[in-house]
């Protein structure tokens, strides 16, 4: 049992107060219908201190504190209407089993069913929140001030909204966030203990943090990797684990926010967050090769790519008897898939370079290959070498 309604006045019992305090759950009391004060005149066990207890009065239609309602600025809470409720009754009192009464027993009953409706959002939810989202979200007016903790009255509404809003209790942990060329490599896992079969929508920012509105926003879809691992320790079923790598423009150090979006609520959590340094600058790359082909011809091979653009093939210039803009100058690009290039820096595409170049160049002649930059930074000499035609 998480939430215990008592509408009954006891003496002060010290053990019953240690029960309380020990209860992990809430306690709604009633305040009484003394028209007595509770900070001078204690009613148990609206008036242990227990931070588990709500205690409540009796308020009217007109929102002010009925005439035989209990009330206390720093041991009662806050009031609830018990004005002629219309409710159940044993059939001594009236023989059809219903009779309008009041009293703070129907106001605290109000506040008890509010506290389970916003239970029934998440099981999960603890006592101590469930009686901030109550007594957060009363309507205060001036008659009650002084009268009670909070001056209001209860609303069902807004207790519950602010719960709904939030509801979001998810288990979840990130594997990784790591930076490779273009992108954010992340993974990891999360379900909602309040339904574990359903996959969850995964949201990322790069730059940037959802509250803040800033950075490149990423949905990524819902989660689609069975991680027999968790569905195993937490006794579940499901897909619930995300493995992706998330595109970007974004370069050098970023703040990368990962979120598990709440799709009834529309609502979101972070669950994951890290600053990485996702690699930027000049192109990099080697010359493998550079020897006569033929008579009039000169090949070159190697490698290059560009941190900035690492899913495209980028121009290479060469140049025969010179180094930039004083040789024979020949413009290409990348054209040969290198696998073990993409397999070591993680790429795709054609990033390697295997050309006989036919040139007019005879004798000893020097040979510069250079990577054009595509993005932030600068073009780059891959080096040059000797050769003999």
């Amino acid at each position: 049992i998480s939430i215990l309604n008592i509408s009954r006045e006891y003496g002060y019992n010290q053990y019953v107060e240690e029960v309380i305090s020990l209860y992990s759950g809430l306690v709604i009391c009633e305040a009484k219908d003394n028209g007595s004060n509770n900070d001078v005149s204690p009613i148990y066990p609206a008036s242990y201190t227990s931070s588990n207890i709500i205690a409540v009065a009796n308020s009217t239609s007109l929102n002010t504190l009925y005439s035989t309602s209990n009330y206390g600025a720093t041991s009662v809470d806050l009031a609830a209407p018990g004005v002629s409720v219309y409710s159940t009754c044993p059939t001594f009192l009236n023989s059809n089993g219903y009779i309008s009464s009041t009293g703070t027993s129907y106001s605290t009953a109000y506040v008890t069913g509010v506290a389970a409706l916003i239970k029934s959002l998440n099981p999960n939810f603890s006592a101590s929140f469930i009686k901030q989202a109550i007594l957060n979200n009363v309507d205060t007016y001036s008659a009650l001030s002084g009268k009670c903790v909070t001056g209001g009255v209860l609303n069902a509404y807004k207790a519950v909204k602010y719960a709904r809003e939030n509801c979001n209790y998810f288990i979840s942990s990130s594997d990784h966030i790591d930076p490779k060329p273009g992108r954010v490599r992340v993974s990891g896992w999360v379900f909602d203990p309040n339904d574990t079969s359903d996959s969850m929508r995964i949201h990322v920012y790069i730059g940037g943090s959802a509250s803040s509105g800033t950075g490149e926003a990423h949905d990524i879809g819902l989660t689609n990797v069975t991680r027999s691992d968790v569905n195993s320790l937490y006794g579940i079923t499901g897909d619930h684990g995300y493995n992706i790598d998330v595109p970007t423009e974004l370069r050098g150090s970023q703040e990368v926010n990962i979120y598990v979006i709440n799709d009834d609520w529309g609502t979101s959590k972070k669950i994951a967050t890290a600053t990485v340094n996702i690699p930027t600058g000049n192109p990099v790359g080697h010359i493998d090769h550079v020897y006569r082909a033929s008579s009039n011809q000169v090949y070159v091979s190697g490698w290059t790519f560009d941190y900035d653009k690492p899913f495209s093939a980028i121009d290479i210039h060469v140049f025969i008897g010179g180094s930039s803009g004083q040789g024979e100058g020949h413009a290409l690009n990348t054209n040969t898939l290198r696998t073990d290039i993409n397999s070591i820096y993680d790429l795709s595409g054609n990033h390697g370079f295997a050309y006989n170049i036919t040139t007019a160049k005879t004798g000893t002649q020097e040979v510069y290959i250079y990577a054009i930059n595509k993005g932030h930074g600068n073009n780059v000499c891959l080096g040059h070498q000797s050769v003999t035609i």
